[in-house]
């Protein structure tokens, strides 16, 4: 038997190798027996290493002798723990990958909350122009008026809004400001000339002042206005413009909350029918 050196296991002599740990075995030592004309003889004995010849005197003769040793392969050493492992990684690798599918799915296909749909209360953004003195604002169309089939019954002037909206930071004849939108329709008024006026307020309601003749009431107040002369008892008026430039306000430097206070007038100045209130919020930079 082959003890082997490094883990003191017994092999059987033709291995080469421990069966145990694969560590190669030392050549154990070799007697060969010849017999020759009824004589046994011994040759010369000696430790033969694994790959060389060993030679033995017959008869004067040299033959050449190759032991023929079984070849032995180190054992192989099992790998099931990186087996189990390999397996375990594909099969995460899968639930991530089935997990990472599904969210997305998931949020492509949840339902959003609906939009919150912004109120009809927009902020201009004016900044300082200069420009030139105008006598009077440019207006830029004339409504006309049509006849209603059903007119009320009442005999006394009056009049009814239906629409108010606003173009802010528009430019007209060189200065910059807001175009005004109205629709409203008159009654009894017919041949009678008579004034749209859009005056400004603060938030505490006092009304904004100014020096500027071109855009001011008779008492001093920021305004705008239109001069109407209905052609028929009761008159549709559809988008009748007026342009109000961001100066003539007066304001310093700040966000303001202001408000339009849209008037059917007489023309001397006394009030047939309030139209309508429009809030705003402006900034003077």
């Amino acid at each position: 038997m082959k003890k082997c050196q490094s883990c003191k296991y017994e092999n059987a002599d033709e291995m080469r190798f421990c069966v145990e740990c694969g560590s190669p075995l030392a050549a154990a030592p070799m007697v060969i027996n010849l017999q020759d004309s009824g004589t046994q003889r011994q040759s010369n004995t000696e430790t033969v290493s694994f790959g060389k010849n060993m030679e033995t005197q017959i008869g004067g003769k040299q033959p050449n002798f190759t032991p023929n040793f079984p070849t032995a392969s180190p054992p192989k050493r099992r790998n099931n723990g990186k087996i189990f492992l390999a397996v375990g990684g594909v099969f995460a690798l899968f639930f991530l990958l089935l997990t990472a599918g599904a969210a997305i799915v998931y949020f492509n296909w949840k339902p959003t909350k609906p939009g919150i749909i912004p109120v009809d209360n927009p902020t201009p953004t004016p900044t300082r122009t200069v420009e030139k003195p105008s006598p009077s604002p440019t207006p830029t169309a004339t409504a006309t008026p049509t006849a209603s089939p059903s007119p009320k019954s009442s005999s006394s002037p009056s009049g009814s809004f239906e629409k108010m909206w606003v173009d802010y930071n528009v430019t007209e004849s060189g200065r910059f400001g807001m175009r005004i939108h109205l629709d409203f329709t008159t009654y009894n008024l017919k041949g009678v000339e008579s004034d749209v006026v859009i005056r400004f307020q603060k938030e505490d309601d006092s009304f904004l002042l100014t020096n500027s003749g071109a855009f001011k009431t008779k008492n001093g107040e920021v305004a705008v206005a239109r001069t109407l002369k209905p052609g028929f008892d009761t008159a549709v008026y559809k988008d009748l413009q007026f342009f109000m430039p961001y100066n003539e306000f007066k304001l310093s430097r700040g966000k303001y909350n202001l408000k339009m206070d849209a008037d059917l007038n007489y023309q001397n100045g006394d009030l047939i029918q309030h139209l309508n209130f429009y809030e705003f919020e402006y900034e003077e930079k």
